[in-house]
């Protein structure tokens, strides 16, 4: 996703479109992004909306789905993580998980190919559900992985089994 000076997308109809749906939203214009709550079984997370400016699309990020601490008590770990969100995102079909290789954060990231077209209520749905699932499905497996030793592979089996 790119950064012009251009305008970008009315925010108004983004923000209209989550209140439709029953979030309420913080528009920040001089960022130009909606960033919404939105809850999860293991509490909430900060969603950023971000409208790109030149091709149209919209990014739905989770910014800081997981921060590890620093340093981690396991060294282990970041390489067992950094398998455990390969593998995830081999299962996901929308959403991917982005390891920052410099810091200690895991992203969440949609895009949703909108080519300068208004967002539809069905599309913003689906793609704030997408998110919410991967971030729930996979939270338990990185905290076996990150806390406990767990191995990758059988962190996923017990998603699969419960």
């Amino acid at each position: 996703m790119s950064r012009s000076s251009a305008a970008p997308p009315a925010l108004d109809h983004l923000a209209a479109a989550v209140a439709r749906l029953g979030h309420s939203a913080m528009t920040d214009s001089r960022a130009a992004l909606l960033r919404l709550r939105l809850p999860l079984d293991h509490g909430a997370a900060e969603v950023l909306l971000i409208p790109d400016r030149d091709d149209g699309d919209l990014l739905c990020l989770l910014p800081d789905w997981l921060v590890l601490p620093n340093p981690l008590p396991d060294p282990g770990a970041r390489g067992r993580l950094a398998e455990l969100l390969l593998a995830a995102n081999f299962e996901l079909a929308l959403a991917a998980f982005e390891l920052d290789p410099h810091g200690g954060e895991v992203r969440l990231r949609l895009t949703l190919p909108l080519a300068g077209a208004r967002v539809t209520d069905d599309q913003l749905a689906r793609s704030l559900a997408a998110l919410r699932h991967a971030a729930e499905r996979y939270w338990p497996a990185a905290q076996k992985v990150l806390w406990a030793g767990s191995e990758p592979a059988a962190a996923l089996e017990d998603l699969s089994i419960s």
